[in-house]
Order: structure tokens, then sequence, then C-alpha cells
């Protein structure tokens, strides 16, 4: 049994790009989009380019095996937790695009005839072309539970379904469309009020369709339980869960293992149909309790807060203090837990006054910033917009200290590389109140790696970053990465610092507060002599100017360390736009150190070098560090899947194309 995290993918065969090429594995379909428990399960994928595929990743533990006629076989073992997970497929190539499956209990049937009966106990699977509506048959005895759970957004589907069904009279029996909680996806549970035969018709609301169209029909006479509460757990933590509808669970004790490294925790209830799942946090966590609900709750900045409206118009108070005067921020999380309600947030001080509120923002976001001007006693407040209330309308709050920060996003969910193994990723940043340099690294990655454009300048957007993968990684092969940013808490130990104005040897003009080139008939230059109190591997950081990209050969005591130094853009040529770059770590020898920068044509603006000590492999205190994400690029890889599953989107796996040896 082969166990995998669940990734980003990156594969060593073809060209680099942020983009799969033409001539790369594209995967469109994968059919059944689900795998059961226990059983060998047969997958057949569609797309272009998946000619002769050597295997199959998957997000979850199975054991996978590659038949003659290019599908696959496979097995699950019976105790794996119904989850939502991924499938690439790999060849000699590289690896492709991921699609989602379910680990589902129920086993997929097969639909046979125009107007096929739906079989209890079994799901069923097509897609809807435009202006269409598929048509089924139920059949039922008076009194029997029945559920039909309708997967389509929540799989990466384009199909906005309508789900109806209707007696042998043709009276409607039930609809769902947009139920809440569901992304969009339909569930009708209702007991059969007659023998039937029942009419079940599914369509799209906007009457689109298509080959990304698909959907996935249970059947079942399982109750509807809903999300769980609480919502989240946190690492080493146990709690007594809810289901915010429906009966409770058999096994209603969750255990979150202190080792657990994953966010998400799918949850293995033995006589259940339904797929649940919780986040896993690093947070101290509050929650009120279903079906009784406590009026207040103390929490302090840092923690997180569950709770849920036992009544309408109820106001949720939870007190916190504040011991000196700070900025706080809350996210709301509703509707990527499953949840319908909609939140407004306030905070009160200690004579109820209003101090800062807010609501949805127009993308339903729910995020409330105070800045807090007095220590005391304050109250968050959260209240149901539109007064609404029962166990679906819960909600899940961080709290924060409200500080500089910045989000880091990765342009792309698989990558695959030229011969000469040189990965590399466009990752962008977006900023919020930290303008300073982000620098990147690998997380688990063992053996000989080197990085380039690591650094992304201070108020830069983005940067091309850079991966020489290491020389024993052989074709064949996958490794799981992260990709992690680190913003500077404060200045790091200064070993020297150079004037570029002075300088004892070169041709470039020196002008009010910078240099630059003189003319631009010759190779433009200035070397600088630095001295060090001891050798080792040290920062360069250089200060300047450029509205332009002008990259410099960047030389240390004769040698060649880079070739495209001094290329970023600062937004202007004037003193207030120079800002400090990064331009790597080299070595250094104790005493004289000559730095040299050169260029052929016109030069950036630059007024001062810096020699500064290697960052420790611990984030110094307050450093401020953010795990990137590919979240919004396969939101709309998956046809702008509200919410793609949360542990799918951060870490990193590097498939190595071609034969393995």
């Amino acid at each position: 049994m082969i166990s995998r995290v669940p990734c980003i993918v990156f594969a060593a065969a073809c060209c680099a790009g942020p983009l799969l090429s033409a001539a790369d594995p594209q995967l469109q379909r994968v059919s059944p989009c689900a795998v059961e428990p226990g059983q060998v399960s047969i997958l057949e994928v569609t797309g272009s380019n998946l000619e002769k595929p050597t295997g199959l990743w998957t997000s979850f533990p199975a054991e996978t095996e590659v038949l003659p006629d290019g599908r696959f076989q496979v097995q699950v073992d019976s105790q794996l937790a119904p989850q939502v997970g991924a499938v690439r497929v790999i060849t000699n190539d590289g690896i492709s695009n991921l699609r989602l499956v379910l680990v589902d209990r129920l086993p997929t049937g097969v639909i046979a005839g125009s107007d096929p009966s739906l079989e209890i106990g079994k799901a069923i699977e097509g897609h809807l072309d435009s202006e269409s509506v598929r048509s089924f048959q139920l059949h039922a005895e008076k009194g029997t539970l029945l559920t039909l759970d309708l997967w389509a957004r929540r799989l990466g589907s384009q199909l906005d379904p309508l789900l109806e069904v209707f007696d042998s009279d043709g009276r409607e029996v039930a609809a769902s469309d947009d139920e809440p909680g569901l992304d969009g996806d339909c569930r009708i549970s209702f007991e059969a009020p007659g023998r039937g035969p029942y009419a079940v018709r599914l369509r799209d609301a906007t009457f689109s369709g298509g080959s990304e169209a698909f959907f996935r029909l249970r059947v079942s006479s399982f109750g509807v339980q809903g999300a769980l509460y609480p919502p989240a757990l946190r690492r080493g933590s146990r709690a007594r869960l809810t289901p915010v509808a429906g009966e409770p669970l058999s096994a209603d004790l969750a255990v979150i293992p202190v080792d657990f490294s994953g966010r998400v925790h799918w949850l293995n209830v033995s006589d259940s149909l339904a797929i649940h799942s919780l986040r896993v946090t690093d947070r101290k966590e509050h929650a009120e309790t279903m079906p009784e609900s406590t009026s207040e709750r103390e929490f302090a900045i840092g923690d997180g807060i569950s709770g849920w409206f036992s009544r309408p118009g109820e106001a949720d108070h939870y007190p916190f203090v504040i011991e000196k005067p700070r900025d706080v921020s809350f996210q709301a999380q509703t509707r990527a837990l499953h949840s319908s309600a909609l939140l407004r947030m306030s905070v009160m001080n200690d004579k109820q006054e209003i101090v800062a509120r807010a609501g949805p923002d127009k993308m339903l976001q729910q995020k409330l910033t105070a800045r807090i001007a007095q220590p005391g006693t304050y109250q968050l407040v959260v209240e149901e917009l539109l007064q609404r209330s029962g166990r679906r309308f819960f909600y899940r709050v961080t709290s924060d200290e409200k500080k500089p920060s910045f989000q880091l996003g990765i342009q792309g969910d698989a990558f695959n590389v030229s011969e000469d193994r040189l990965l590399a990723i466009k990752v962008t940043v977006a900023r919020d109140g930290y303008e300073g340099e982000i620098i990147l690294r690998l997380d688990g990655v063992e053996g000989d790696l080197s990085l380039e454009n690591e650094v992304i300048g201070s108020g830069a957007k983005e940067t091309e970053f850079k991966i020489h993968l290491p020389a024993d990684w052989q074709p064949g092969t996958i490794h799981q990465v992260g990709i992690v940013g680190r913003g500077e808490a404060g200045q790091f130990e200064t070993l020297a610092e150079q004037d570029a104005l002075k300088f004892p040897r070169g041709n470039l003009g020196v002008f009010e507060g910078f240099v630059s080139d003189e003319q631009t008939a010759v190779t433009n230059f200035a070397e600088y002599d630095i001295e060090l109190p001891s050798g080792g591997g040290y920062q360069l950081r250089l200060k300047y100017a450029a509205m332009a990209s002008r990259p410099a050969i960047l030389k240390i005591n004769g040698e060649l360390v880079k070739n495209d130094a001094m290329k970023n853009v600062t937004g202007g040529w004037d003193l207030g736009s120079q800002q400090w770059h990064r331009e790597g770590t080299f070595e250094f020898r104790a005493g004289k150190n000559v730095i040299r920068i050169e260029r052929d044509g016109t030069v950036s603006h630059l007024s001062l070098l810096r020699v500064t000590r290697e960052l420790e492999s611990k984030p110094p205190p307050g450093s401020l560090v953010r795990r990137a994400t590919c979240r919004d690029w396969l939101r709309e890889q998956l046809n702008k899947m509200p919410f793609p599953p949360e542990d799918l989107v951060e870490s990193v796996v590097v498939g190595i194309g071609g034969k393995k040896d």
C-alpha cells in the first residue's frame, strides 16, 4: 500500500513553463469518478497525450496497476475513509493535471436504456448535453426513506444541477436547486408517499451542457446528516461531533493525533454512507455545544471560535482582553465549511459601543478588522445576517493580531521540465501591508538542490522561481516538497556596507545619490573592495532603482556568480524608488573581497552594497512565514469550483518523466 500526500505536481521530460503544453499529458475525464473501498475499481481516462501510461498518481493510499488496454485498476483498503481525492496520469512524457474522484462506499451502477432505472444502494454517472434533460425511473415501497445525493460542482464539473422527483401521476414530490451547504449541488431526502414508480429528472439550471457537465448521482436510503460540528479541531485534541442535520453519528468521537500532518481529516464512520471531513488546525479552538448553546465564551487573540444560532435573531458574544493598543482581525468561514450562514461581525467595548462592524463583501467573504486604541475587555459579536437559525447555520471565526502580511500563489498545478532538470515556477504575491523581501525555499527536499530567483524583491508582485532538481532523482520517480515564503522580521547582521559611489576601479558615472553608466559604447563596470573578518556563505544585498529591467553580470573575486543581477524593477529611477534587493548567498573569504558589477549597456541606479549574515534555518521571532498554494489556479481549472479541497492545494509533488532505469 503506497501512501501519498495531496499535492501540486511537476514532471521532468518536456519544456518548462507555468502551463502544460499541447504535447504534455492532459487529463479531461475519469470514469467512473469514484473508487469503492475494499473493492477493485477499473478507471477509464480520456484526454490527450495519454497513450502508453506508466502509472496513476492518487492523493489517497492505493494500489494501482496499468491494464493492457490503457485503463487503470485501483484498489483501496476497506477501512479507508470516504473522501474527495484526486488522480493524475503518469506517462513517459510527464504527469497530467489532476481530476477529482470520490472514495465512495456506494458501488457504481450501469445506465441501460433511454429511461433507465435507479437502483437503491448504487450510484450512477453520466453527463448532460446542452438543453437536455436526463430522466430515470425509481421504484420504492411506500414509506421508504430515499436520498438522492447529486455530486457535480463538488467534483469540479461545470454542471449547475437542478434535480426533481415526480410521482406516477406527474405531481412533483421533491426538488433541489443549489442546496445550501453543497456548493451548488443538489440533495433530496424524502419518504416515499406511495409505491411509485417515481420519475427523477436532472437538467442544468441554465440549460448548458457538454463533456464537462458530468455528474455522480448517489441513491440510497441513508438519512441526510449534513456537515459535522464543530468544523475544526486542534492537533492532539478530541471532540464529540454532531451532524448539523439528520440523526447523530454512531461513532461521534473524533481524535486528531498530535503528529497528524494534514489540514483535513476525513472521518470513517463504518455504518454511514455520508462523506464527512474536519479541518485540522494548530490554534486553540473554542466551540459552542450542540444542541445546547452557551451565551458567552472567552477567547484570546490567535484562537479559533465555532458557534451556531439556536434561535432567530440571536447574537453570540465572545469576550476577549486587549492589554495594549493593537489592530485585530477576524476571518469568518461558513460556505467553505458547507454552512448556510451569512454573518455580520462586530467588536464592542465595555460600554457596549461598536468599535468596528462588517458584513459579507460582494464575494461573500466575511472579514472584520478593528483598531483597538485602549486596553480593556471587548466582545466579538457574531450575528446571522438574515436572522436565520438552526444547526445548519454554523460558523468558524479565526482571530489574529493584524500585522503586515502576504499570501503566495502558484500559477499552475502541473509542470513538465526539460532534460536539464531546471524547473521554473511562477510564484505570485498578494501583499497586505508587507512590502519587504520574501525569501522562498523548498520544504521536505533532501539531496543536491540549488535555487535561483528565490527572493521576491521589496514591493515586487511575482518571481520566476527556478529549481535545479537533484541529480539523483531518477526518471519515473515522484518526490514531495512544499514551497514556503518567509518575510523578514528585522535587519540581519550587517558584516560590511559600501557606498556605491566610492569605487576604486571602474567607469560608471557618479550622480547625486547613485552610480549608473556614463557611456554605452563600452562595458560599464565598477569594482568594490569589501573587507570581512572571516570567510563563509553570506548574502549580498544591493540598493538600487530601476523603471526597466537591466540585468548585470555579478562577479566575486573574479568568479562569475550571477548573470542577471540587478534585474528587478522598482517603479522609477529617482532616489525615492530605491529598494533593497537580495542577490543571493555567495562564498566570501576572510580579508579583502572584490565585488564587480558590469553590463554592456545602461545600468540601474545603484547606491549601496551590503554583505549580511546568512539566514538561520529557523525563522527569527516575528518573521512572516507563508506556504504557497495553487488554490486560485485549481478553482479555475475545476470549472470555477468554489472551494477546491484544502488537502490538495499546499504541497508539491515533483515527478521525473521517462522510464525507470
